[in-house]
């Protein structure tokens, strides 16, 4: 019986073996750019793309990342990477998209995509690409810099078997992927958007610093949003164990408005802090809150008494009159043209201007003495001398009486 059963399992690996020997070799390290054309590829060694190379992977890429040696001596099977030191343009389309992936259901330790430490960071998209089957998805280093945005959108990224799906991300725009069991979204100074993120057992939807947060989709994970100095704007967290979560919070540097977050199972908000969370304007699911949903010191008043959507009235104007500091840009992301929406309490001379992301000053929308109350201004993304400018993130400061009182960013996408 062993031996029928040894006979029956040899003949299935030498099956497919014989499968995967019409699938083109690939890996190795490249010092000189590399482009792969569409077709099947089977990783007999990591891909290491260097410093100064750039990998261009072109839509209708098959790329198998689990290896397997024939039987015989010797005999093994591994799990190998995409590991970049220099760039990445991975693009796929909405009609031919990208796919990296383990045949063997991830059962070796396997990473898709490894970004490693190096500093001269160019072309780096990810976009229209199925990962899946594999360990993690795409990783960065704690201490990656970039010159260029990276960009990483329209993504699907399923079933991977235990770490982040996009891992220590940094200056990234984070926009519009489909995560569906494959751990969370890490990142610093980036911007998340449009993002649909379901089934991360216990692990965070998205676990962010320093970053913007909004109209994403979380339910049925661990946490649904665990940030730090963070915005979270028009995101909707339900079913999950928390559906937003502080280790500690700055009134400051932090701002959570306009979220619908409701029927998360053990709290809606939980705040680890001593200083007092500001949640202003979001719906908890009931009118009232269920006050037992949320656990430390935590203001949710006032609250929406309805979900929140794109058709409700964005910010009242005694929540802007009361308030001394920027309050919003919107919509954000925009695309040719976005409104920046903000009150001083006294008349003040008021400078409003738009930086690029280098720092360089683009736009200056105001300069003058203003009455108090409520203003608004539209930028048309365009620059002092009324060029149209690219594509990007840009910031926008507000000066009060010559002294700072908000800078914050916002996403031109053409």
């Amino acid at each position: 019986m062993i031996l029928k059963f040894m006979t029956i399992l040899l003949l299935l690996f030498s099956l497919l073996y014989l499968n995967l020997s019409a699938q083109e070799p690939l890996g190795g390290y490249y010092e000189d750019d590399i482009t792969i054309d569409p077709g099947y590829y089977i990783m007999v060694d990591s891909l290491v793309i260097g410093l100064d190379a750039v990998c261009t992977i072109m839509p209708g890429v098959h790329i198998d990342c689990w290896y397997y040696q024939p039987p015989g001596p010797g005999c093994w099977l591994t799990s190998y990477s995409i590991i970049v030191y220099g760039g990445l343009m991975c693009v796929g389309t909405e009609d031919d998209s990208i796919y990296i992936y383990d045949s063997f259901w991830g059962l070796e330790q396997g990473v898709g995509i490894i970004f490693k430490d190096g500093f001269n960071r160019i072309c780096t998209r990810i976009e229209y690409t199925d990962i899946t089957d594999i360990h993690n998805g795409v990783h960065f280093p704690m201490n990656y810099t970039s010159q260029d945005t990276i960009i990483i959108r329209n993504n699907y990224i399923h079933h991977l078997w235990s770490g982040p799906a996009i891992c220590h991300s940094q200056n990234c725009i984070i926009e519009n992927n489909t995560l569906f069991w494959a751990g969370s979204i890490e990142g610093s100074g980036c911007n998340f958007y449009y993002n649909v993120i379901s089934y991360v057992n216990n692990l965070s939807g998205i676990s962010a610093i320093d970053s913007d947060i909004k109209y994403n989709t979380i339910h049925h994970c661990g946490c649904g949003i665990g940030s730090i100095d963070s915005e979270l704007m028009y995101n909707t967290v339900h079913n999950c164990n928390i559906g937003i979560y502080f280790l500690y919070f700055d009134p400051l540097t932090t701002i959570v408005k306009y979220n619908n977050i409701y029927d998360n199972i053990y709290n809606n908000a939980k705040n680890n802090s001593q200083t007092m969370a500001i949640l202003e304007y979001n719906w908890w699911g009931s009118d009232p809150p269920d006050t037992t949903l949320f656990s430390g010191p935590i203001d949710y008043d006032p609250w929406l008494t309805e979900p929140w959507t794109p058709d409700t009235t964005s910010i009242s104007e005694k929540e802007f009159i009361s308030s001394n500091n920027l309050i919003n840009v919107y919509p954000n992301p925009f695309n040719p043209e976005t409104k920046i929406i903000f009150s001083i309490p006294k008349e003040s001379k008021v400078n409003l201007s738009i930086y690029n992301i280098k720092g360089q000053k683009v736009r200056t929308l105001l300069n003058n003495k203003l009455e108090k109350g409520f203003h608004e201004f539209i930028w048309n993304s365009k620059d002092n001398n009324g060029k149209s400018v690219a594509s990007g993130v840009y910031l926008y400061k507000f000066d009060v009486n010559g002294k700072t009182k908000g800078i914050k960013k916002m996403l031109l996408l053409k």
